[in-house]
């Protein structure tokens, strides 16, 4: 399937959203990721495919899509938590989505209470490492003073990060993650 771009149009208040990651597609993606034009990112889920199209659409953090991939946030609870939400629609024949702005999504629009992404250990690293490295905000480094170095772990969002390298010469960032992502104690 090709992938529209943008994903949704003229979501209210925030404009396009364009695709960035799925975590579970079928003939279209299911539960995906998408940003807008600020790098701000929403959780997307398709929570209905026949007779017409619908999503729930919530703008998260990074720090909770991190916890959802570590199986510590529901998916209800993420969807339901968000201080901004939509409902988009579309029906076959119909040029654009119907996208409006809701205060709570109905319960049947939503994964079950309890179910989380189960995701196995690593899985979704991959986009973690992406968000992580894109969102990353350098004031937050600490640099070694006697080589130049970047300090080789730190803080970003309550998420611990290490092995972070940063080279003035090449302007290069390197980052590789704790495997499970989880704060340091």
């Amino acid at each position: 399937m090709k992938i529209p771009k943008p994903y949704f149009t003229n979501v209210p208040h925030v404009g396009d959203l364009e695709f960035y990651y799925a975590f579970y597609m079928l003939e279209r993606p299911i539960l995906f990721i998408c940003k807008d034009a600020n790098n701000n990112v929403y959780l997307c889920s398709c929570c209905e495919l026949y007779p017409e199209l619908q999503w729930v659409i919530a703008k998260i953090s990074i720090q909770e899509i991190l916890s959802l991939i570590d199986n510590k946030l529901s998916l209800f609870d993420i969807f339901q938590s968000s201080e901004n939400k939509w409902v988009a629609e579309w029906k076959e024949g119909d040029l654009t989505e119907r996208i409006y702005e809701v205060n709570l999504f109905d319960d049947d629009m939503l994964p079950d209470q309890g179910e989380f992404l189960d995701a196995e250990d690593g899985e979704f690293n991959d986009v973690a490492s992406v968000l992580l490295a894109e969102n990353i905000d350098t004031n937050d480094i600490q640099y070694d003073q006697d080589d130049g170095v970047g300090a080789s772990e730190y803080f970003s969002e309550g998420v611990y990060v290490c092995n972070f390298n940063w080279s003035s010469e090449i302007n290069q960032k390197t980052i590789s993650l704790a495997d499970n992502f989880s704060s340091a104690a």
